[in-house]
């Protein structure tokens, strides 16, 4: 068993930074097109623990990768980027280590994700969770809704490593993978459905009502 516990600084940064290469459009000559539901990608830092029957990871911070190439169906990391990263924090910061990655999936709409289950690993994304030796990942998928919705700040179908939640006309969810090696020793990643890994983010239980009403979503 796997539960990953994320902190509200870490969701902050990929909610913010996911909308933001969702809903707004930017010349940054970087980016692959000037458009917008770009996805984008981050690293995730924080530390583990394990007992005899369970793995515990805490993200407790995620450094978004500004140098990656933005697409809307794919995003490119430099690895540069990740190992010049890494290097600092384990300098400065040895209390933290690279745990993975987090990116984003953008849908024009609810009926687009629920075509193509968006809310899960592409096998591109499963082959780098495997190959890339990431100790967990994070997925963000984020769809328009034909209006704005009070209702889905749930488990998704029950599976606790799928957490749905909306802000304004947003619908969002957050998928949770984890790495592991099986009796060959070959490192697999964990089903899209799954009651092996549970997301643990206390901070979503919050936003099951609004402090205020946003204006720009």
């Amino acid at each position: 068993m796997v539960t990953i516990r994320i902190s509200e600084m870490a969701l902050l940064t990929m909610v913010l930074n996911g909308i933001e290469a969702y809903a707004v459009m930017n010349s940054n000559k970087k980016r692959a097109h000037k458009k917008v539901k770009l996805e984008t990608i981050g690293h995730m830092y924080g530390y583990s623990r394990e007992t005899n029957d369970e793995k515990y990871y805490f993200v407790d911070y995620i450094s978004i990768d500004t140098t990656a190439l933005q697409k809307t169906d794919i995003v490119d990391e430099y690895e540069e980027s990740r190992r010049l990263k890494t290097d600092i924090v384990n300098s400065y910061w040895p209390h933290l280590e690279l745990l993975g990655s987090f990116h984003t999936h953008p849908y024009e709409n609810l009926q687009e994700v629920r075509q193509v289950n968006g809310y899960y690993a592409s096998p591109g994304d499963r082959t780098t969770m495997e190959v890339g030796g990431e100790k967990i990942a994070l997925i963000l998928t984020i769809a328009t809704l034909g209006k704005k919705s009070d209702n889905g700040t749930r488990y998704k179908d029950g599976h606790r490593n799928c957490f749905q939640f909306t802000l304004g006309k947003l619908r969002l969810w957050l998928t949770a993978y984890a790495t592991y090696k099986d009796e060959d020793g070959n490192i697999l990643c964990t089903n899209d459905r799954t009651e092996d890994v549970t997301i643990d983010c206390p901070v979503l239980a919050g936003l099951i009502w609004e402090h205020c009403t946003p204006e720009t979503i």
